[in-house]
């Protein structure tokens, strides 16, 4: 019987340290969503903000992925933000400003096809600076090396429920192996 025990802990271990080992590789590999939103004021698309706070309904929104000099992918919000305006006839709306000319700056509400138009060009010219390149490669690692730092807290967690149960088990069996003998 003692052979048994010594298997039964064996075993134990090695299913303790292929399961962490596989966690931690998986964790490691990985990687986090890490998002950016800007808050374009104005015609040109360099006039933004980072800001973390909701596109408001009254604007143009436009989702992209955006491939950094780093190798990571950037999950970009575009959010053309409207201002007070006025129709022609004097009636007031949330009009996103889409044209710049002579006459001043054309705004229109955001669900118009020019609207739609200009933030499509708008984010086929997008490209980051390199100092936001570099915001977002930190802050991208920060998010990677959080995560895995949280993998490996479940994984010790995880091991101490673990070895935990195992050993009460086993000291369960051994008081029933010797009330047998």
């Amino acid at each position: 019987m003692k052979n048994f025990y010594e298997f039964i802990w064996r075993l134990a271990i090695a299913v303790s340290a292929i399961s962490s080992l596989l966690a931690f590789i998986i964790s490691l590999s990985n990687t986090p969503y890490t998002s950016i939103k800007y808050h374009v004021y104005s015609t040109d698309i360099t006039d933004r903000l980072e800001i973390p706070i909701p596109c408001s309904n009254s604007s143009a929104v436009q989702y992209f992925d955006y491939e950094t000099k780093y190798g990571k992918t950037a999950h970009i919000t575009l959010c053309f933000v409207s201002v007070n305006s006025k129709f022609e006839n004097g009636t007031e709306f949330m009009g996103v400003p889409y044209k710049t000319d002579s006459k001043g700056t054309w705004t229109l509400p955001a669900n118009d096809n020019r609207v739609l138009q200009y933030t499509q060009v708008m984010k086929s010219k997008f490209k980051m600076t390199d100092k936001e390149e570099a915001s977002f490669f930190d802050q991208h690692q920060a998010q990677f090396w959080k995560s895995v730092g949280d993998s490996v807290l479940y994984i010790a967690l995880s091991n101490l429920a673990f070895w935990g149960l195992f050993y009460i088990l086993t000291w369960v069996f051994a008081g029933f192996k010797k009330t047998n003998n």
